[in-house]
């Protein structure tokens, strides 16, 4: 049996990794680090401290036999240094699959957060991927203000109830756009207002299982480059 360490911002992430991952046979290891997005907030605390941090986990979590590691927090994913980090097995981010279906489109995308404070990097990380896969896309980030202080808190009744309302404000007024959702905590919801938003839990299932069906002599120790990326933009 496979086994793949996830690594959290919260353990709200938790539940719907073991739903997206249902029936694969993958045994999930959960590691969560909720303390790290407040750290973050002191003005002591630098990106490069961020960075070390992550990094840090990241190999901690290697040590403890798993074949993968699977990051699902995206101000994670936009704070990690992919020249800096060195992984005997693949380290998957959440958003990558997500990217690979926002560049089979080029017309007009607007992708939704929920976290503000993940909204330039995981920009920045989709335009890269973009540019090196030589595709063009046209996606605009919006965020749901006011939404992600009630899941930290543990409001997430709340935060379910005024995410669904501010995302069917979208769908009703969607005309010739598409929408998607960056964080793992809107996911969920997505299928209750309108199954056509692309979430990341849609393309994630296929790229784990192929990631850790791959020969493990083929991996390169830099994310889940260890497979042919270009093929899975055509499918």
């Amino acid at each position: 049996m496979k086994k793949l360490g996830c690594f959290h911002a919260h353990h709200s992430n938790i539940q719907y990794i073991e739903e997206a991952l249902k029936g694969t046979g993958i045994e999930l290891v959960h590691f969560v680090d909720p303390g790290l997005t407040y750290r973050a907030k002191d003005r002591d605390f630098t990106v490069e401290d961020v960075q070390n941090k992550i990094h840090h986990t990241i190999h901690w979590i290697e040590t403890s036999g798993v074949d993968a590691i699977l990051i699902t927090c995206t101000f994670f994913t936009a704070h990690l240094c992919q020249n800096d980090l060195s992984s005997s097995i693949p380290v998957i981010k959440i958003d990558t699959p997500l990217f690979h279906e926002l560049c089979k489109k080029e017309e007009q995308q607007i992708l939704l957060f929920t976290n503000p404070d993940t909204v330039e990097g995981t920009m920045k990380e989709l335009e890269k991927f973009a540019d090196e896969h030589h595709k063009k896309i046209n996606v605009t980030p919006v965020l749901l203000e006011g939404t992600f202080e009630l899941i930290m808190r543990g409001e997430e009744v709340e935060y379910r109830k005024q995410v669904k309302e501010k995302l069917a404000l979208y769908v009703q007024s969607k005309e010739n756009h598409s929408l998607a959702v960056a964080q793992l905590s809107v996911a969920s919801i997505t299928q209750c207002v309108d199954r056509t938003i692309l979430n990341p839990l849609t393309p994630l299932r296929r790229y784990i299982e192929k990631t850790l069906n791959e020969d493990r002599h083929k991996v390169q120790g830099n994310f889940s480059t260890c497979y042919d990326k270009s093929s899975f933009l055509k499918r």
